[in-house]
């Protein structure tokens, strides 16, 4: 999914992190306007917001960066329980996404800005 997104330029994560950029009135402030950029379509907040999924975009880099890897994470938690014979702790689930998320929305890795041709294979 995140290659085909990839594929329209309205569609790709870097469009808005880079749009975002270019707001910025100094080189000082392009790594708060990244942040906030992608705090804008994920917590809608801080470390400890309850927001989840806010504006939800399925947008190349999100896909393969932000959705998948979360929620590889929250079933390797869930798993690591139940191979404890513990019930799994959904507190305890959020809390380690909730860390997870936030270093990504702090993050000053950037995307693509051009759609790619997609391989068929």
């Amino acid at each position: 999914m995140d290659d085909l997104s990839g594929t329209r330029k309205e569609w790709m994560l870097g469009n808005w992190v880079n749009d975002a950029m270019n707001c910025a009135a100094t080189e000082e402030e392009v790594p708060q306007f990244i942040k906030n950029a992608k705090n804008l379509i994920t917590t809608w907040g801080n470390e400890n917001s309850d927001i989840l999924d806010y504006s939800w975009r399925l947008w190349s880099g999100m896909l393969d960066d932000y959705y998948r890897p979360r929620w590889e994470l929250f079933f390797k938690v869930i798993d690591e329980s139940w191979k404890k014979n513990n019930i799994p702790s959904i507190r305890g689930v959020e809390q380690q996404l909730k860390g997870w998320e936030w270093e990504g929305i702090n993050s000053p890795k950037l995307y693509p800005t051009e759609p790619r041709e997609m391989k068929l294979k």
